[in-house]
């Protein structure tokens, strides 16, 4: 990682956190935004030579003391914390002995709440027990590793080693800038997270980032690579799991193989012919919600290897099933299709109408095919560009038993002179990059660009679309975070936001060059 070295050191005690407030009248009509300030307190902000085993701090407004444990540390963690408060006055007690010659740095994370507005902030307070102070200087850059978009108020924690609580602490700025000022030299290990549950520690289901390499700090050091945030990978088999009620259950996987059998507690293993979809890492399950509200699923390997996981539904019971559409148009001559939220057990063809919206003719469908929860309305004569469908209420009974509820909808049609085409040149990509078509803000195809020079995007309606590369390592058609056991880093993400514009019965050539690779 390269790194840029500071030429002056910032020895001005305005670098930190803490700063006296500016006094003045208080106007009845605009909200508080400030924080509590300090504006004195018993031991000044970069003293040396400190040997009590309290300071009190005297703020500008009355406060609340919000989790004083957690919120307010020491860094490095050498002695207890004892916090209490009295009107405007905080008093910190150090209850165990602080190490000769060492610069300490109090962290008030979120514990100083004003009692109207609740505002709150991260502060530093910083003071040694030697002759001097240390003057080693870091800072860095946390952004989304999937948006590259800058992170505010994420943790970033210096650690003599991972897995212990951080020799020190920050958080990030709404630029996603973190500073570290007064830090002793030495050998660091770097890790950025974001603190959901506000416990100032990391959580697995919190997003996480890592610096590749230790840190060495001799003096100052501004890292130029930002660190990259992304939610983290781990070993499980099932990676999420959802009610979709109240007849289904949808499922992500890690590595999805045919032989893979499900079930659910205390049930059988769910058949073949009893799953509902299954594609490359996510399968539909049937399953009646309304029954078992929760419900624990295993997923069993070939290799004998068992994982599982517990679902729970948030929603209230379902007393009918709904219907959706998927797609709001489609070509001339295909197919249309819909699907339930339930496994289909009964069709009621009678309650299925079809009509021309223009001029609301009733149209004589063929065949209505059904699998599964997939519905599907096979072609029938007209040369109307919008259709109506109407399913009354009970055109679809499920295997909870509940049926469907009265659904209508408009679905036009085109034909292949008015749809268009874009042949992406893909030859400066990698051959396990994942190219992402993005209509409307969302992704309406993905292709590996592999060995092919370019990919064409067939059949789009005309618009403006944009293009998202995500460098596939494990070919597995999604971009993956940290995966923690190596601190292997996120897939990069590369975006392409000038719009391309599709134009009928147009072939469009489209250049995807990758910046700074």
């Amino acid at each position: 990682m390269r790194l840029a070295k500071y030429c002056v050191i910032i020895l001005g005690l305005s670098t930190l956190l803490f700063s006296c407030a500016q006094l003045g009248t208080i106007d009845g009509g605009v909200k508080d935004t400030t924080a509590p300030q300090i504006i004195q307190s018993t031991t000044k902000n970069g003293s040396t030579n400190f040997n009590k085993n309290t300071i009190e701090f005297q703020f500008d407004e009355y406060f609340q003391l919000s989790n004083p444990q957690t919120t307010i540390t020491i860094a490095p963690n050498h002695s207890r914390i004892k916090s209490t408060n009295i009107g405007k006055k905080l008093r910190v007690e150090f209850l165990d002995s602080l190490q000769l010659n060492t610069t300490y740095q109090l962290l008030f994370n979120s514990a100083i709440k004003d009692i109207n507005e609740g505002n709150d902030s991260l502060m530093v307070f910083v003071f040694s027990t030697g002759t001097t102070l240390d003057s080693a200087y870091y800072q860095t850059k946390i952004i989304d590793a999937f948006t590259a978009q800058p992170v505010k108020k994420v943790f970033l924690g210096l650690f003599d080693t991972l897995g212990n609580m951080p020799k020190y602490m920050q958080k990030t700025n709404d630029q996603g800038i973190a500073s570290f000022s007064f830090i002793k030299p030495g050998k660091y290990e770097v890790m950025s997270w974001e603190d959901i549950n506000s416990n100032a520690i990391y959580d697995s289901t919190e997003r996480v980032a890592f610096r590749m390499g230790e840190l060495i700090i001799r003096d100052s050091i501004t890292d130029t690579i930002p660190l990259r945030l992304a939610k983290p990978e781990f070993e499980k088999s099932i990676r999420n799991a959802a009610f979709i009620v109240p007849g289904l259950v949808g499922v992500t996987v890690n590595n999805l193989e045919k032989s893979d059998q499900f079930y659910f507690q205390d049930e059988a293993v769910i058949k073949n012919d009893e799953l509902v979809w299954r594609g490359k890492d996510s399968l539909l399950l049937p399953f009646n919600s309304n029954m078992k509200p929760s419900a624990k699923l295993f997923i069993q390997h070939v290799n004998g290897t068992l994982d599982s996981i517990k679902i729970v539904s948030t929603s209230e019971e379902m007393t009918s099933l709904k219907i959706k559409s998927n797609s709001n148009w489609i070509k001339i001559n295909d197919s249309y299709e819909f699907e339930i939220s339930d496994f289909i057990a009964q069709l009621d063809k009678t309650k299925i109408i079809v009509q021309d919206k223009t001029t609301k003719d009733t149209l004589q469908v063929e065949t209505i095919d059904f699998l599964a929860n997939q519905i599907k309305i096979n072609n029938f004569k007209t040369d109307s560009k919008e259709i109506d469908f109407t399913f009354e209420t009970g055109a679809f009974t499920g295997k909870t038993g509940l049926i469907s509820a009265r659904f209508k909808t408009s679905i036009s049609r085109f034909s292949d002179r008015e749809l268009g085409v874009l042949q992406v040149d893909v030859s400066r990509l990698d051959t396990t990059d994942l190219v992402q078509l993005i209509f409307n803000n969302k992704v309406i195809e993905s292709q590996h660009s592999g060995n092919r020079k370019q990919l064409d995007f067939k059949d789009l309606l005309p618009g403006e679309y944009n293009f998202r590369v995500i460098r596939d390592i494990n070919n597995n058609f999604r971009w993956d975070g940290w995966e923690m056991k190596t601190k292997t880093p996120p897939e990069k993400v590369m975006w392409f936001t000038t719009p391309t514009k599709v134009r009928a019965n147009w072939e469009i050539k489209v250049d995807l060059a990758p910046k700074n690779e």
